[in-house]
């Protein structure tokens, strides 16, 4: 397999280049940050060839809600329109914990950045901030994390918790944002069984194993 270069926006971890966009697939949408670009090479690397869904990554690295550096609303109408998605799922907020000061506004721009999918009948999950290690944002994930959960919930999307034990040291990358590739391939399989399990029941291909990783709690 060919390889690349993946930047992060705390970090670089080199990863396996994702293979090139598939055709006659039922199309996923990954939207998000840097860790949103990690989960789009695990969930291609665990389904590879198998299945009908293809994953575009439309992360943009460093990005977030409240930095002003990506126009997130004014880009989720654009993806919206690019396929009749099967999915969007949005993986965001770490770029934004050290910034949030108003919790009512932060969830107004999450609510904003998931309708053009939800206004197109395209379901819509978001999947738990990543907790970070790091000491400065340690504390700051949860608000982050809650006012996403809520803001996706309150448009009727789906909810994806994360296992505890991606705090494994051996599953994250130096900086303790990131993972490491097995990491992002640990998260990518347990959110793929959660969304399996969930109500947009997304096809996982056959002999695939469970996740080693459970959810920490139950995905709703």
């Amino acid at each position: 397999m060919r390889v690349g270069w993946m930047m992060f926006a705390l970090g670089v971890v080199l990863l396996p280049a994702l293979p090139a966009q598939a055709t006659g697939k039922n199309h996923v949408a990954i939207i998000g940050d840097s860790i949103a670009s990690g989960l789009a090479y695990g969930l291609a690397r665990f389904y590879g060839d198998r299945g009908n869904l293809a994953f575009d990554n439309c992360a943009i690295n460093g990005s977030g809600l409240l930095s002003g550096r990506t126009d997130w609303i004014r880009r989720a109408r654009t993806i919206a329109g690019q396929h009749p998605y099967r999915l969007a799922v949005l993986q965001l907020g770490t770029n934004d914990a050290l910034l949030l000061k108003d919790d009512a506004d932060y969830r107004r721009r999450v609510r904003e950045t998931l309708q053009p999918f939800v206004a197109r009948g395209i379901p819509v999950a978001c999947v738990e901030t990543l907790p970070s290690l790091r000491l400065d944002l340690k504390s700051l994930i949860p608000r982050v994390a809650a006012d996403i959960r809520q803001a996706c919930l309150s448009v009727g999307g789906t909810a994806v918790s994360l296992p505890s034990e991606l705090n494994r040291r051996r599953l994250r990358a130096k900086d303790d944002v990131h993972l490491t590739a097995e990491g992002y391939y640990a998260m990518a399989t347990s959110v793929a069984f959660a969304l399996a399990r969930g109500p947009h029941q997304i096809e996982i291909p056959i002999n695939s194993r469970p996740p080693i990783l459970q959810p920490s709690s139950e995905d709703r």
